[in-house]
């Protein structure tokens, strides 16, 4: 399917929005470090363990890999702990 040409509507609505975004971006940054700062280590663990195991147990047996990926990830870890 060929892309359609981009009318001058169109133009100065993407226009508009990169605008936008370029002013309201680093606020929404600025806020998203805010509120990672202020995390404490009982959220943060929470946070990363849900981010591993999505049905949040450690016990569900739903298949997958070996599981190689919790290296990298406990690395990770580390290093993000010897930053605070």
């Amino acid at each position: 399917m060929a892309a359609q040409p981009v009318d001058a509507k169109a133009r100065a609505q993407m226009k508009q929005w990169l605008d936008n975004w370029q002013r309201v971006g680093p606020i929404l940054e600025a806020e998203r470090l805010d509120q990672l700062r202020r995390l404490d280590d009982e959220e943060s663990a929470r946070i990363a363990r849900d981010l591993v195991w999505p049905m949040g147990t450690l016990g569900d047996d739903r298949g997958g890999d070996d599981a190689s990926g919790l290296v990298p990830m406990k690395d990770a870890l580390r290093q993000l702990g010897t930053q605070r």
